[in-house]
C-alpha cells in the first residue's frame, strides 16, 4: 500500500504541476481564435491595416494567418505534441542525453527516475538484490530507461570485476610474503654480510675493563 501511496502522490503531483500551463495556453489558444475570426476583420473593414501602427499590423499578420491557417496550424501542433509523446519513452543516443538536461525532456527524466526508485525500493524491501532488481526494472521499463539500466548494469558489473581482482592480487601477495623466508637486509653486524646473520654473531659479547692508564688519560682531558 506504501508504494500505491507513492505513485499515486507522483501522478498528483505531475497532474498539478501540468494542469495550470496547460489551461492557459488552452485559454490562449482560444482567445487568439476568436479575435482572429471576429475582432481583427471588424476592425479591418474600419481602418485600412497598412495605417495600423506596427503592434497592430503584426497584431493582423498572426491573425490573417489564424483564418487561412489555423487547420494546418492545428493538425501541425498535435502532431508534434503526438511526436514529442511517443519520442519521450523511446529515442536514445548521444544527442538525447543532452537534451534530457532541458524541457520537456528532463520533466520526463525525473518523473521516470522516480518512479525507478520507488519500483527499486519495493523491491529490494522483499530481499531481491540490487543487481536483480534492476534486470527486473528493465524488462518492464521503455525502451529509454531500459537504455539507461543497461549502463548502470554495464557500470555496476565493471567495478564488481575491478574489486574482484584486487581482492585476488591482494590474496596472492599475502601469500607470497608469507612463504618468504625472513631476512636480514641491514648494514654488516660484527663482520657479517648485509642479509646473513651467523650464530656467533648474536652471541653476547663480554665487557672489556679499562686499564688505569686510560682512565687517567680521559680524567686528565
Amino acid at each position: 500500500s506504501g508504494t500505491v501511496d507513492k505513485v499515486d502522490g507522483m501522478f498528483r503531483a505531475v497532474r498539478k504541476a501540468v494542469a495550470y500551463p496547460a489551461l492557459l495556453l488552452g485559454a490562449m489558444t482560444a482567445i487568439l481564435t476568436v479575435f482572429s475570426l471576429h475582432a481583427v476583420p471588424v476592425l479591418a473593414n474600419l481602418i485600412d491595416p497598412e495605417r495600423w501602427p506596427p503592434l497592430g499590423r503584426a497584431l493582423y499578420a498572426v491573425a490573417w494567418t489564424v483564418r487561412h491557417h489555423g487547420p494546418a496550424l492545428a493538425v501541425a501542433v498535435l502532431g508534434a505534441l503526438g511526436g514529442l509523446a511517443w519520442l519521450l519513452p523511446r529515442w536514445q543516443g548521444p544527442l538525447r542525453r543532452r537534451l534530457d538536461r532541458h524541457p520537456p525532456f528532463s520533466l520526463y527524466r525525473d518523473f521516470s527516475g522516480a518512479m525507478l526508485v520507488i519500483s527499486l525500493s519495493s523491491l529490494m524491501r522483499t530481499g531481491v538484490s540490487l543487481r536483480a532488481s534492476l534486470e527486473r526494472a528493465g524488462r518492464f521499463s521503455a525502451p529509454w530507461m531500459r537504455w539507461h539500466l543497461h549502463e548502470v548494469l554495464a557500470r555496476l558489473s565493471a567495478r564488481e570485476s575491478a574489486a574482484r581482482r584486487q581482492r585476488v592480487e591482494t590474496s596472492e601477495l599475502a601469500a607470497t610474503v608469507a612463504l618468504q623466508p625472513p631476512r636480514v637486509c641491514s648494514a654488516r653486524v660484527s663482520g657479517a654480510e648485509p642479509g646473513e646473520l651467523r650464530p656467533q654473531h648474536l652471541a653476547p659479547q663480554p665487557r672489556r675493563k679499562l686499564r688505569p692508564s686510560t682512565l687517567s688519560t680521559l680524567a686528565r682531558a
